[in-house]
């Protein structure tokens, strides 16, 4: 006969994923419930696990750089608008500066929130990271469970102690390994390559694209260009997150993590038409002037008059070719691994 349990959901285990999947941490009278959720990338898929007291070996919480890499990320697009309000002082007020603002709020909010941290628990047969990010509600979370535990295998003694210690030294010095090695018998989810296999293919369209724009790079190439542009550019960082929560390993990461090097870095290399437009130019005050001006006018820059434009659509002919057909290549024969692949 099973028995019903009365859960409490514990507050700050609620951790969103990117794709609209979720995991949360609930307290029954003998154990703890995991729940997770893959979101719409995975078909919703609910998954639940149960850790009771009276096999709690270790809690495990590890302060990491997850904070500072969301202000650098963050700070990225800030100065990017802070910079367009100095040079358009026209539409400043109207979208640069409260940009700038929405980016510094976040990224004070974020700074407020305290640290993050990588929290596990451990068991006889497995290791399972926990869905709290901060490590201000780590710590609570601690701070209430620990009693439960104790009521269940006593009070922690020396030897505990010594254990914990040891743990907490190889997760902080050992970074070649994972602090603790799951156990085989721990389900990963198998890899989904839908977003790698459209990626790839935006990129080669994108190739496509690019070899028709030697011909003419009028508006509307460049319009198709911007949204195989943006297309790609989510879709490969949608590839980037099934591939990090499925844990597959091997060459197709590496083309993947390239591929989004690329299109950041080809999106850098498109503001040097600006500079040429702005060398050129014979009024550089009217460029600035008319923001939507100026940017039909990059637009309308031909191949045939820029060298510039010439080596920079090749590079992408060439970079989006090799790494889309490779891709793809790769996201069909990875499809349906695990971490084991």
């Amino acid at each position: 006969m099973k028995t019903k349990h009365d859960y409490r959901y514990l507050k700050g285990s609620k951790r969103r994923g990117f794709l609209g999947g979720e995991a949360s941490l609930w307290l029954a009278d003998d154990h703890l419930l995991l729940l997770k959720s893959s979101g719409w990338a995975d078909r919703w898929r609910e998954s639940y696990g149960r850790f009771y007291f009276r096999d709690i070996q270790a809690l495990l919480f590890c302060e990491d750089n997850r904070r500072r890499n969301w202000l650098i990320g963050l700070l990225v697009p800030t100065l990017f608008f802070l910079s367009m309000a100095a040079l358009f002082r026209d539409f400043a007020f109207l979208f640069h500066l409260p940009m700038a603002l929405l980016f510094l709020l976040i990224m004070a909010v974020h700074w407020f929130k305290g640290p993050t941290c990588i929290a596990q628990i451990q068991t006889a047969v497995q290791t399972t990271r926990l869905p709290y990010v901060r490590l201000r509600t780590a710590k609570k979370f601690n701070k209430e469970i620990i009693p439960l535990i104790e009521k269940e295998q006593g009070q922690f003694d020396n030897r505990h102690r010594n254990v914990l210690r040891d743990l907490a030294k190889h997760a902080t010095t050992d970074s070649a390994t994972p602090a603790v090695i799951p156990h085989k018998s721990s389900k990963t989810p198998p890899f989904n390559n839908l977003a790698h296999i459209l990626a790839f293919s935006i990129f080669l369209a994108q190739a496509g694209t690019n070899i028709l724009a030697f011909q003419e790079k009028g508006r509307a190439f460049s319009s198709l260009e911007t949204l195989l542009f943006a297309a790609g550019l989510i879709l490969i960082t949608m590839a980037l997150y099934r591939q990090s929560i499925s844990r597959i390993r091997g060459a197709l990461v590496w083309i993947t993590w390239i591929t989004f090097a690329c299109v950041i870095t080809f999106l850098i290399l498109n503001f040097g038409l600006l500079i040429e437009i702005i060398v050129n130019a014979e009024d550089v005050e009217q460029i600035f002037s008319n923001e939507y001006e100026m940017w039909r006018m990059m637009a309308r820059v031909n191949p045939a008059e820029s060298p510039y434009l010439r080596i920079l659509l090749t590079a992408k002919i060439i970079c989006y070719g090799l790494l889309g057909t490779i891709g793809i290549g790769l996201s069909m024969k990875a499809r349906g691994k695990n971490s084991d692949a």
